[in-house]
């Protein structure tokens, strides 16, 4: 746990540009969407309350190399996080440089010991390295011809480049040749790897303090950015701080304060449900569809594949708090109508032409009707799929997201149902009088969803694209599904052969254009 946080930033063209025009001049452009996240990145280190070190005309080493120093120097110890083997030369007794890996885990922090392990120099000579190997990432150039074991070997004999160029005429052969002739670019090289310690600026600590966090800022920017798993994790910096989203029914306010309900099976929310068990149930259920203004369908099965899952249960909703559940399939041996007895029943309803009927990821539910011998149109409303158009980058298109961002209501996840890992149980396995309520919600809220959801579409003139080309593909796909594709797999295997022999070509090309092997993925 520091006492101090601070993060430093690269601005842009530096004095290095100046002493070396082709100083980095081989790396690719950033990408665009890169660059817009260097923004976010921005945006969450002021909302942790973290000071933001930049200065025009030096890179972000510079800044850590001038920070560190003065740190140093007010006997604080630091910790340098880096993706950026440069820095391996600010390491000393009181400055530890921690290395990413391609994984946190492979995070590794770095001594002098470390450095010389795996440089083969010390810390203070990794700038005379550089200037004899140069660095590819940055376009140093280095002294050509002049590898690394030359450069360790001639950095264990002599231990600057001024020194070995002192000795130069006890070397002999070709690298006695090639220093020689690089001369000028070992000093350009090492100038350019050299980070710059006395760089203007400071830092307040009083400012960097490590336990000053605005948690309730950074709560709000990873909502925004849907970063879950975070969110659960910021109490860990502040044992007093729950997140609001995390609140229970009549307890904290929400982000936007207002109450987070609990939905489901919970009675802070009052969602009527009828089970439909009966012959007298299942008939007033047929007198509510044939007066109903629009239906939202779901279904609940034994697995994730529509056309190999059992149904289990159906459930409906045509009015705000008002749900319906038609147990079909629990083993739970509980009493439950003969699926022939609730097909006749509900058909009239599910392919009234009249009747508009919504869901969630609906193509599901229709094909798991269907494998049941019932059908379901005209479909209307698909609230997933509402969600994509409106926001094609969210990852929060699951009925459970949804219902907190547009209605902000939280509902219970299936896993309160089944379990979890080896203790997991199928839906059929589940009593009914709880699947209920589970289920009837999931309805009744794709019911809410839908006028929300279409004022959105509306602001964002998507209302065409999904009224004329994503909802009436739903029933195509599902057909497609269906019936399934014919493969000619002969033609196939033949090329696949062909297209493997031509990727082996091109890498072939690609290996011997760069001189080595490496992975390309």
């Amino acid at each position: 746990h520091p006492d101090y946080l601070a993060v430093a930033f690269d601005t842009g063209k530096t004095f290095r540009n100046d002493l070396y025009p082709d100083y980095k001049a081989t790396r690719a452009k950033m990408p665009d969407d890169l660059r817009a996240q260097i923004e976010r990145i921005r945006s969450i280190v002021d909302a942790f309350n973290l000071p933001r070190l930049e200065k025009e005309g030096v890179e972000a080493d510079d800044v850590l190399g001038s920070i560190a120093k003065q740190a140093v120097e007010h006997g604080l110890g630091v910790k340098i996080i880096t993706g950026d083997r440069d820095l391996l030369q600010l390491v000393q007794d009181r400055v530890i440089v921690n290395l990413a890996g391609n994984k946190l885990s492979e995070a590794r922090d770095f001594t002098a010991a470390e450095v010389i392990e795996t440089l083969g120099v010390r810390p203070d000579q990794v700038i005379e390295y550089k200037g004899l190997v140069g660095d590819k990432s940055d376009n140093i150039p280095g002294v050509p011809g002049v590898g690394e074991k030359t450069a360790v070997g001639l950095l264990q004999q002599y231990a600057t480049l001024d020194e070995i160029y002192a000795h130069i005429d006890e070397l002999k052969g070709a690298v006695r040749t090639r220093l020689e002739s690089g001369r000028e670019l070992a000093f350009l090289s090492r100038d350019l790897a050299t980070i710059r310690t006395d760089v203007g600026i400071s830092l307040d600590l009083e400012k960097a303090r490590a336990n000053d966090l605005n948690l309730p800022a950074v709560e709000a920017i990873f909502r925004e950015l849907e970063f879950k798993s975070l969110i659960t994790r910021l109490p860990r910096l502040d044992p007093g701080y729950q997140p609001p989203a995390a609140a229970k029914p009549g307890g904290q306010l929400s982000l936007f304060g207002e109450p987070v309900t609990q939905v489901g099976q919970s009675e802070a929310f009052d969602n009527r449900f009828t089970i439909v068990d009966t012959p007298a149930a299942l008939k007033d259920l047929q007198k509510v569809l044939a007066e109903a203004k629009a239906l939202a369908v779901d279904t609940e099965t034994t697995g994730f594949d529509p056309l190999r899952a059992e149904l289990v249960g159906i459930s409906l909703s045509v009015a705000e708090g008002e749900g319906y559940y038609i147990p079909v399939g629990h083993r739970t041996g509980e009493p439950q109508l003969a699926l022939e007895q609730i097909r006749a029943a509900l058909l009239p309803a599910f392919t009234d032409p009249k009747l508009p009927k919504y869901g969630h990821n609906v193509k599901y539910d229709l094909l798991a009707l269907r494998q049941a011998g019932l059908d379901l149109s005209p479909i209307t409303f698909d609230t997933m799929i509402a969600g994509f158009l409106i926001d094609p980058a969210s990852h929060k298109l699951g009925l459970k997201d949804m219902s907190e961002d547009y209605l902000n209501l939280t509902m219970t996840h299936i896993e309160e149902l089944i379990g979890k890992g080896k203790n997991q149980i199928s839906m059929d396995a589940v009593p009914i009088q709880r699947a209920a309520g589970y289920a009837a919600a999931d309805a009744e809220v794709t019911l809410r969803l839908v006028p929300p959801l279409q004022v959105r579409l509306a602001e964002l003139q998507a209302e065409k694209v999904f009224e004329t080309v994503e909802m009436p593909l739903v029933p195509v796909l599902a057909m497609m599904e269906q019936n399934g594709i014919a493969l000619d797999l002969e033609f196939l295997k033949q090329m696949s052969g062909e297209l493997t022999s031509r990727l082996g070509e091109i890498e072939t090309q690609i290996f011997k254009a760069v001189g080595y092997n490496f992975n390309l993925n």
